[in-house]
């Protein structure tokens, strides 16, 4: 998915990622809109689900949207959008912080989202933390659902301040409470962190 909201179908094999269909809109998108993350999720049913964010910045909340999907010859054909909540987090609590960086659904219909705040020197300093979001659920009409949680509640998981200097961007969750964080830290560089999930 590009920021503007462009969906575009690329298949990973035998090393090569090939671009197979797009770019396809998303659903509800609105001009202006700066989105920072997607995420897939197949329900037990089998059926799949997109869910994806604008990032937010400041006092700006951002916005989640969630849909049925399927994935064609021909790219992604998205339903409508069924469910759309505003989120925002306690920390980073600067006001550069970019609400959502990425989102994943685990496996259960946990939304977990990395924030990250930094100046736009590109020096930092940077701070960033990950948080459980809310469930993603089906209700009976076979329609995406998100119960995200209020600004107050989202305890961050995993917690990088200033000190730590670390924008994260990019969210990959392994079984056993692994995961891997991504980060863009700009004059810095980038670097690829393996963790847990919580302390």
């Amino acid at each position: 998915m590009a920021s503007g909201g462009d969906a575009f179908h690329i298949v990973v094999a035998n090393g090569r990622a090939t671009l197979q269909a797009g770019p396809v809109a998303l659903p509800g998108r609105r001009d202006g809109d700066d989105y920072e993350s997607f995420a897939l999720h197949r329900d037990r049913s089998g059926r799949t689900f997109a869910v994806w964010a604008t990032r937010g910045s400041g006092d700006r909340p951002a916005v989640v949207h969630a849909s049925s999907v399927r994935i064609g010859a021909y790219g992604p054909d998205f339903g409508t959008v069924s469910a759309r909540q505003e989120f925002a987090v306690p920390f980073p609590d600067r006001g550069d912080v970019r609400q959502i960086s990425d989102l994943k659904i685990l496996p259960d219909g946990t939304v977990m989202v990395s924030s990250a705040s930094g100046t736009d020197a590109g020096d930092g300093p940077f701070a960033s933390a990950v948080h459980d979001a809310g469930r993603l659920t089906v209700n009976a009409a076979h329609d995406a659902v998100l119960r995200l949680k209020p600004k107050p509640e989202p305890t961050p998981l995993n917690l990088f301040t200033e000190r730590d200097n670390r924008k994260i961007e990019a969210l990959a969750f392994l079984p056993g409470r692994h995961a891997s964080w991504g980060t863009d830290d700009e004059n810095n560089g980038g670097r690829v962190k393996f963790d847990r999930v919580g302390r």
